[in-house]
């Protein structure tokens, strides 16, 4: 304690000591809210010439440093603001000058038929995470969530695990619209690919989060930020969209704002309709006894998925200090399966038989959530916020199996008939308070309590029909519930104490307590933890162009239910997706450095993982089966080097680059002994856009990735190349048609394992439709005059994940 008070005092002198000789302040609106980028401007006081001048940063800090004694005019303006002017300021080395608290007044007019075409970069980097603007890109148009991800920097997706991957790691805590998405990540996954970008601003990379962010995600945090009208009137967008590759695709979405003084409505309906195909092959060997077994399976599995999204709600300002809002929002996703499995099984003895599998699965979640939030300003200087949140989730995933197995002449050597159940409810309750005070122009504390409540039950079957009877298979029959309680308290000081220097360090203390009981097995996983987890970033503008970033992070990433509980998924005969009680959190520490010189932009990263989280096969030789699930690897070491920078061509033609290099130490355990891998691999994107004349673009995109490995496994290169084409007609209706993966070469996933000596000879082959042609329509109803409209931010900036 007595070192943290050192701390503070130290930065508070720190602060004072920069305020000599300077002009500092804060511009803020009639609201409270801040002004950024407002022009400051210090003038002589009868020439009115420019003496210096400074915009304000994002929090409507200025300061002007190095002024001499003498008499000044001050003189503030922003756009859509009337213009501050103070007509003489004194500074004098004996007596500085207190801060400035300057409000700026609104100018009442409406701006008619204006039109701003401002376009952002594709990306942007800040201090602790990257941005891609999803609307800067033309094959995004139409597109799906998964799919933007999958082309954004540093990010993989593995359909076949349930897995999304950042700068290699798994353990990403995915977050819309600052809320956590709470479901398994399976589930997530094919959501994702059903969310259409067109709903969507902007993708949040963020690699090196900050205390007031949950302690969830080792890998770091997706966060998609959703649309929200910023113009007053009534606002509508309407967007149709449909696509072809081998089966069709069909969606649809509208967006509603009506923003009217105090007032603010919005509601978001969308609707996708997918046909799919994924065709899965499996070859692998088993040796038990001396007798070699090879066994290749074929699985066609042609799915259809349906996803209805809804979200509606109401921001009430009671006065220019005070917002309170609710929101109701949901989705209902339908997936329903008809799999033909084939496979043949050999010996090195002459055995010989075919077993083949027919399927019919389903699984269909529901999901609501209510929120209720409160803001208040109290002054320029300090704002509180305070969010209430109910979650629940419910989960259906019956599938039924018929099994006949032929000898070599085709006679019938045995049929089965079996069936797995699984049902899900899950609920969360979450309450969340934030606390932030200027301290000084230049010093910024926050502060933060939250508290989450959740309970899960997992209640599964796996059944064979005996004598017209469905008779339970014991290891795979089970009710899990899972209680949880998280209790969080976060500080972080932000020290701008130059501009050209900013500090921001935090930590949050996380209680952790949960209990997975088995109806069959009783406890399975206690857990009760109290541990801090810190964050510290530095940024240093070396000069206009050029600047530097370093960050420290500490994260955990909890075993999913996913991870722990026996769930059960055939994907072939004798092959099998399950979950494993024994899976520990992983620790994760990050150190993330990056130099910026204009466009061009260099990170560094090294990340050192305890208990990394990875799947890899178990084999059972006497049954010939294998059983696929979540193992964890003692240690796991990577580090990367990224560079990221564009290249304007012509005034109408653009490239951007981005190349990341990766290093990894992986320590897998097979059959309780330690595999030291190393690894190194690379990944790659080009984006070529091309402006036209007659308001055309195209954009020219492609993606490789070189061969990986992943736990005991490995993956080959990958590639992808992909054209969108955009017409804008008017302000109001647009047209975009993309082709994604033209050339059928990176929609698959191929996972091989070649270790003998344990019994894993292993190749999966999971192939995606791609080649895909999709042709999107978009069309502005309302209205489109340029007028200024207060902020609103979101509710509870935190939940919707832990069950991953």
């Amino acid at each position: 304690m007595k070192n943290f008070i050192l701390f503070f005092l130290f930065i508070q002198m720190a602060a004072i000591g920069w305020a000599q000789n300077q002009v500092q302040g804060k511009v803020t609106t009639p609201q409270k809210e801040p002004v950024p980028f407002a022009n400051v401007l210090l003038l002589h006081p009868t020439t009115q010439g420019l003496i210096k001048g400074v915009v304000t940063d994002d929090k409507g800090v200025f300061i002007i440093q190095q002024v001499k004694p003498g008499a000044y005019t001050l003189k503030i303006s922003m756009i859509g603001y009337q213009t501050f002017v103070i007509p003489k300021i004194e500074i004098s080395s004996a007596k500085p000058l207190p801060p400035f608290r300057v409000t700026l007044a609104e100018h009442k007019e409406t701006l008619e038929a204006v039109t701003v075409t401002a376009q952002k970069p594709l990306l942007e980097q800040r201090i602790d995470r990257t941005v891609v603007n999803v609307q800067s890109s033309i094959i995004a148009k139409g597109s799906d969530i998964l799919t933007i991800l999958e082309r954004s920097p540093g990010i993989e997706v593995d359909r076949i695990n349930g897995q999304i991957q950042m700068q290699g790691k798994a353990g990403v805590l995915v977050m819309l619209d600052g809320k956590i998405m709470r479901m398994e990540m399976a589930g997530l996954i094919q959501l994702l690919q059903g969310m259409n970008s067109d709903n969507v601003v902007s993708i949040e990379l963020i690699t090196a989060p900050p205390a007031s962010f949950d302690a969830e995600g080792n890998a770091g945090i997706i966060n998609i930020i959703t649309k929200k009208q910023q113009t007053e009137g009534l606002h509508l967008i309407a967007n149709a969209n449909t696509a072809y590759g081998l089966r069709p695709k069909y969606g649809g979405s509208v967006n509603l704002n009506m923003r009217q003084n105090r007032f603010n409505f919005f509601a978001d309906l969308s609707a996708n309709y997918s046909l799919v195909r994924q065709d899965v092959t499996i070859d692998r060997q088993n040796i038990y006894n001396g007798v070699v077994t090879n066994t290749h399976i074929l699985a066609l599995r042609p799915a259809e998925t349906g996803l209805y999204n809804y979200r509606t709600g109401i921001d009430y300002d009671f006065s220019p200090r005070t917002t309170v809002g609710v929101l109701f929002a949901g989705y209902l996703r339908t997936w329903a399966m008809d799999t033909d499995i084939r496979a043949q099984v050999d010996d090195n003895t002459g055995q010989s038989f075919s077993p083949a599998i027919d399927a019919f699965e389903r699984n269909d979640w529901q999901h609501w959530m209510f929120n209720f939030n409160f803001r208040h300003q109290f002054s320029d200087k300090s704002r509180l916020s305070f969010d209430v949140d109910y979650l629940h989730f419910f989960e259906q995933n019956p599938t039924d199996y018929a099994e006949v197995i032929t000898d070599p002449n085709g006679m019938v050597l045995n049929t089965r008939e079996f069936i797995s159940r699984k049902i899900t409810p899950i609920e969360f309750k979450v309450a969340k308070l934030d606390y932030t005070h200027s301290l000084t122009p230049t010093l910024e504390l926050s502060t933060g309590l939250k508290g989450s409540l959740s309970s899960f039950t997992n209640d599964l079957q796996l059944a064979n029909l005996e004598n017209n009877l469905w008779v339970d298979d014991p290891r795979f029959t089970d009710v899990f519930r899972l209680q949880e309680q998280l209790g969080a308290i976060y500080s972080s000081l932000d020290f701008k104490p130059h501009r050209k220097l900013s500090f921001k360090a935090g930590v949050r203390l996380e209680y952790y307590n949960s209990d997975l009981i088995s109806n069959i097995e009783g406890d399975i996983l206690l857990q009760n933890y109290l541990r801090a987890f810190p964050s510290a970033y530095l940024s240093y503008q070396i000069s206009k162009n050029q600047r530097f970033q370093i960050s420290y992070t500490e994260r955990i990433t909890r075993p999913s239910i996913r991870n722990i509980a026996p769930a059960f998924m055939v994907w072939g005969y004798n092959t099998i997706l399950g979950g494993n009680p024994d899976i520990r959190p992983t620790i994760s520490r990050r150190v993330n450095t990056s130099y910026q010189w204009g466009s061009f932009l260099l990170q560094l990263q090294f990340t050192d993982d305890d208990n990394a989280l990875t799947y890899q096969p178990e084999v059972f030789a006497e049954d010939n089966l294998m059983l696929t699930r979540s193992a964890n690897m003692p240690d796991l070491k990577t580090a990367m080097i990224g560079i990221n920078f564009p290249v304007t061509i012509t005034k109408w033609w653009e490239s951007r680059y981005s190349i990341s290099a990766y290093w990894q130490r992986l320590q897998p355990q097979v059959e309780g002994r330690p595999i030291v891998y190393t690894n190194a691999y690379v990944r790659g994107n080009i984006t070529q856009t091309f402006k036209l004349p007659q308001q055309w673009a195209i954009e020219l995109s492609a993606q490789a990735n070189s061969s990986q490995r992943i736990g005991v496994g490995s993956l080959p290169e990958q590639a992808s190349f992909n054209l969108g084409l955009k017409k804008t007609f008017s302000s109001r209706f647009s047209m975009a048609l993309n082709w994604t993966d033209m050339f059928n070469l990176g929609s698959f996933y191929r996972f091989s394992i070649h270790e003998p000596s344990a019994n894993m000879v292993y190749d999966w082959n999971y192939d995606i439709e791609g080649n895909l042609f999709r042709i999107n329509l978009t069309y502005n109803l309302g209205n489109l005059k340029l007028r200024k409209a207060k902020s609103r931010r979101t509710g509870s900036e935190e939940e919707r994940r832990r069950t991953q």
